[in-house]
């Protein structure tokens, strides 16, 4: 138990030992990351809204899978289109729109996505009224009642809030996973002999002494000469 407490400790060392000798590439990676989080949460993005229309298809279940089918098909997304006079094509309103049933019931959801929250009733309301005609042309099926209409609100809520602090915080733990990875990389790659220990592993020699290193030494005419022995370098025999 001893001995894996100690190699835990030693372990923990070496970790920290790391991230102290490259402290600046940590701190340059998660400010980067940290800055590009906080750019993109600046951008501003256009807010999305839903409006929803509900009908009811008296009908057994099989058969109003089937016909949900159709609300999304080009047979009646073409009549929304000319009928609203929009600028898309059928294909780009089909993403726009998606249908769903409430709880395996016959009261289906019409819902439409749209920067637009008037656009996006709009065009909801019209979806279903072209999908009840078209239901009635294309397989005389009349039995459809539009339960209830989008409607706008007076203070609507996008869909996709904006989240600044989120997305700072995305970054930041980001910044710190990869400036962590990018530490032990340089490190890992760096050959440099730095601990006595060390120095034995690689060398195979015992170790008999140390050379400090002398710092810079001030111009003639100085009153007086400083030596630095702030760094050790540790040689073997």
């Amino acid at each position: 138990m001893d001995n894996v407490r100690t190699a835990r400790e030693i372990n923990i060392r070496d970790i920290l030992l790391v991230l102290r000798r490259r402290w600046m590439i940590l701190t340059l990676v998660t400010a980067l990351f940290t800055g590009l989080g906080a750019l993109y949460a600046n951008k501003p993005e256009e807010p999305l809204y839903q409006a929803t229309a509900r009908i009811i298809i008296h009908s057994n279940t099989d058969f109003i899978n089937t016909l949900k089918v159709v609300i999304r098909e080009p047979a009646v997304l073409q009549k929304v289109v000319e009928e609203l006079k929009l600028d898309r094509t059928p294909a780009a309103l089909r993403s726009q729109i998606s249908v769903s049933s409430v709880d395996n019931t016959q009261v289906v959801l019409v819902t439409v996505t749209d920067h637009d929250q008037a656009l996006a009733a709009s065009i909801a309301n019209s979806t279903v009224r072209q999908y009840k005609a078209a239901i009635a042309r294309l397989l005389n099926f009349s039995e459809i009642t539009i339960l209830s209409e989008a409607k706008t609100d007076a203070s609507p809520r996008p869909i996709n809030p904006s989240d600044e602090n989120r997305l700072i915080l995305i970054g930041l733990a980001a910044g710190l996973v990869l400036g962590v990875g990018a530490s032990f990389l340089r490190d890992t790659l760096d050959d440099s002999l730095r601990t006595e220990k060390r120095t034995k592993e690689v060398l195979g020699m015992p170790v008999l002494g140390q050379v400090s290193r002398i710092g810079r030494v001030k111009p003639p005419g100085k009153s007086h000469t400083r030596i630095s022995t702030t760094r050790r370098e540790t040689l073997g025999s």
